[in-house]
Formats: structure tokens, sequence, C-alpha cells
């Protein structure tokens, strides 16, 4: 399989090959035959020319695993009704767009996640 060979390279920056079932298992690509996560520094290219691997061309990117820690931020909410000084502890980016809704008033039936408790 050619991303087994690209990912016994290390020049080629593969962090891990996820298969179907592992990314189904971790909820997500249903319809994916596998995924590849990079290592830091190394990102997803736009065509099938040589060089196959070169330098990242932007600092935002797709094709890292939530597991490297690398890729955590921050998230701050301040606001009425939004209690002061309060760590909301690490949690899923899917939560963000329910609590903002939560917040605003409106409804979002097709969020993933649940809101998070921010008063």
């Amino acid at each position: 399989m050619l991303l087994k060979k690209l990912a016994a390279d290390p020049a080629n920056g593969v962090d891990r090959i996820l298969t179907r079932e592992e990314l189904q298992k971790a909820g997500g690509f249903p319809e994916a035959h596998s995924y590849v996560s990079f290592r830091i520094g190394y990102e997803l290219g736009y065509g099938f020319t040589l060089p196959l691997v070169s330098a990242p061309s932007n600092l935002g990117m797709h094709g890292y695993l939530p597991s490297q820690p690398e890729m955590r931020s921050s998230f701050f909410l301040v606001g009425p009704n939004v209690a002061h000084g309060k760590s909301l502890g690490e949690i899923d980016m899917r939560q963000i767009a329910p609590t903002l809704a939560r917040i605003l008033g409106v409804s979002l039936p097709q969020a993933e996640a649940q809101p998070l408790t921010v008063e």
C-alpha cells in the first residue's frame, strides 16, 4: 500500500494512518477508506507534482489528530450570564457553537455536541 510506504519514511511527515474501523470508532469520516495524520510541521499538499514533501505554505491546516497536544487551543468567553474565572477544562470544539447559540437564545438543532455550562 502506497500510504504505508510513505509513512515508513520519516521525511514524509506522516504521523499515523488510521484505518476505516479506527475512524468509525472515533466518530469521523464514515465513508473514508483511511485517514493520514501528519506530524507537526507538515501538511497535505494540493497537487501531485514533485517534490512530494516541501515546506508548509501556511500556519493553519487540517490533517492533525486532536490527540496531539500542539493542536490544543484556548477558549475564552466573557459576557453577561457567564461565570467569572470559571475553568471549563479541556473541551470539544464542537461544543462552542451550541454554547454560543444557547447564550444568544437561538436554536441549533444540528449541533453534534451539547453546550457547555458557562453560568
